[in-house]
Parts: structure tokens; C-alpha cells; sequence
């Protein structure tokens, strides 16, 4: 199901909730989910260039908390 647009870029969100929005303008995006435990806290890394520029923004779901690394394939 798409969403409509403010302005430039593009905006869409899927079955599962996960929306995205686009600015080709500026080379950004947001990408909007649903929590994997619903609202509480969670850990947050936020990615910095050499500039202290935003890179990136990984926040933990704390889903896979009991997950088992699988084995690499030579």
C-alpha cells in the first residue's frame, strides 16, 4: 500500500508495517518499523564519519537474543 507523498521522493509501506521514505534530493531515507517487543527501550548505535556526519542508525529489537550463529559456508 503506498502512502502519499509530501513533496518530493517517494513513500511506501508494506504488509508488515514497515514504511520508507525516499528524498533522491539529499541521498536520504527513514526507514519506520514496528518494534519487536512492543514500546519500552531499546539499544540504539548511531554510525559517525570522520566529520561526526550520521552514517547510519542500528537499534536493536532484541529479538534475537537466543539466536545461534549458524556456520559459515566455505
Amino acid at each position: 500500500m503506498g502512502l502519499r507523498a509530501r513533496g518530493r521522493g517517494t513513500q511506501d509501506e508494506d504488509d508488515h508495517g514497515i514504511a520508507t521514505v525516499d528524498d533522491p534530493a539529499t541521498g536520504t531515507n527513514l526507514i519506520a518499523y514496528p518494534s519487536g517487543r512492543g514500546d519500552g527501550s531499546y539499544p540504539v548505535w548511531i554510525g559517525r564519519d570522520a566529520d561526526g556526519d550520521v552514517t547510519c542508525f542500528v537499534a536493536d529489537m532484541l529479538i534475537l537474543s537466543q539466536a545461534e550463529l549458524r556456520p559459515q559456508q566455505p
